[in-house]
């Protein structure tokens, strides 16, 4: 059953253990990719991990192969469109907090507001930074990184002075299952491609 769902993310709740048997199977939006045959999507591996995945798109007859690693990856943070509700699209993914730049937002520590970050001069960070660069400049401002959920509630919209929606570091973060898909085509794809993927069973040895 769906229980929460807005722009940037769906929530499900999943009955008694007992009432099934075997693993779950269940959908996963992978998007579109119009440029190239193939993209990288990276699943949150903390609850569910994946063993395999099929893909079709209908309107075109395109068909997918999909590569799910055999292990996890740590140091990923979520990021999100500053303003879920106004990109009419879902945008939000996981990015790896070594070797990416975002833009820095912050929320009040009882999350009753958001404003960009600032240097130690009082600049406000408009360009993409590190995230522990993001931290920083939240703390200066007796601040922090917003959280996923303030995000996707909108609670950043207006933060920013440019009309453009850049990412946003928040301080979500867990553990990823990275997914390769490429169409059998060689063919980029326009559609929103959805994949059924199977449950790796619980009782599978899976490294981290």
């Amino acid at each position: 059953d769906i229980t929460f769902a807005n722009q940037s993310q769906i929530a499900c709740s999943l009955s008694s253990a007992d009432e099934f048997s075997g693993c779950v199977e269940f959908d996963l939006f992978a998007g579109a990719s119009p440029e190239k045959r193939a993209k990288v999507i990276l699943h949150n591996a903390s609850r569910l991990l994946i063993r395999e995945c099929r893909g079709f798109l209908e309107q075109t007859g395109q068909a997918f192969e999909i590569t799910a690693s055999n292990s996890t990856e740590l140091g990923f943070h979520w990021i999100d469109d500053q303003c879920p509700r106004e990109s009419g699209a879902v945008r939000g993914t996981y990015s790896n907090r070594n070797h990416s730049l975002n833009t820095a937002v912050c929320c009040a520590l009882d999350g009753s507001r958001c404003t960009y970050g600032r240097t130690t001069k009082g600049i406000p960070l408009t360009e993409p930074v590190s995230l522990n660069a993001a931290i920083e400049a939240c703390e200066l401002l007796n601040m922090r990184l917003c959280r996923k959920e303030e995000i996707a509630a909108n609670l950043c919209c207006g933060a920013f002075p440019s009309a453009e929606d850049p990412y946003v570091w928040t301080s979500h973060t867990e553990p990823v299952q990275r997914l390769e898909i490429r169409s059998v085509d060689w063919q980029p794809w326009a559609g929103d491609l959805w994949l059924r993927c199977e449950e790796l069973c619980p009782d599978t040895v899976f490294p981290i």
